[in-house]
């Protein structure tokens, strides 16, 4: 949106400019030399001419052309005048490439002599500066459609984006939640596993004194059986005399 403002603000600005960049001359049309106003403008040929076709069906008159000049013969342009009138246009590309201009020239002579040249030229001056004005006012308009036209892509594409970044939070909200569940169910375990391996260390520690204390017996249980064998030994010696 703010782009599409300052285009139309750097076209009005250009516009009012080029309005104010008229400039009078003279013009040959055929055999008589008249009176005109033309101004050099950015927009292209192509626009202006159209425009200016439209204007003419506007007026409701009708036109020729000659030498370039698009003409309408003694009829009644009431934006310029109630007295019938010639109205001269002639409307040309100018430059090369990037440094191409359209220059529009625009001439009024009245047909029967009724209406003074100096009223007239204010009229026509006028009119040129409306023109350029409805010109630029035209590209405006189409420019603003083309950005707008962007713009509603745009929103859209972000209005798709935003709406996949909000599924693709809940989807990683419910994974976060599994993870944090699964968090939990490792701390229960990890407690239970400290709980027996404390135990496991518990029952290590015992079985550690039960075999220090298996060590104990068996070295009394070895001195034993020695006693045993040396005292059974003993006591035969003592049988085989006695009987």
């Amino acid at each position: 949106m703010k782009k599409l403002i300052t285009i139309l603000a750097v076209i009005m600005v250009s516009t009012i400019s080029m309005a104010q960049n008229i400039q009078e001359t003279t013009v040959q049309v055929g055999q008589i030399t008249v009176p005109a106003f033309t101004v050099s403008i950015a927009q292209d040929e192509d626009r202006a001419s159209s425009l200016m076709k439209k204007q003419f069906k506007e007026w409701g008159v009708s036109t020729t052309r000659s030498n370039g000049y698009v003409m309408s013969i003694a009829e009644v342009i009431s934006d310029l005048s109630a007295a019938p009138i010639n109205f001269y246009s002639k409307i040309e590309e100018t430059g090369r490439r990037d440094n191409k201009a359209t220059v529009i020239t625009v001439a009024a002579v009245s047909s029967n002599l009724s209406v003074e040249q100096s009223t007239l030229n204010a009229s026509v001056r006028q009119f040129l500066a409306s023109f350029v004005q409805r010109v630029a006012q035209d590209e405006a308009n189409e420019k603003s459609a083309e950005i707008q036209k962007k713009l509603d892509k745009a929103t859209k594409v972000a209005a798709a984006a935003a709406a996949t970044i909000a599924t693709i939070d809940k989807d990683i909200a419910k994974r976060q939640g599994k993870i944090d569940s699964k968090k939990k169910d490792m701390e229960k375990l990890q407690a239970k596993m400290d709980k027996l391996q404390k135990e496991i260390t518990e029952d290590e520690a015992e079985i550690q004194k039960y075999n220090t204390k298996k060590e104990e017996y068996t070295k009394k249980a070895t001195a034993a059986n020695q006693d045993v064998e040396a005292i059974s030994a003993e006591l035969e010696k003592y049988k085989s005399i006695a009987y």
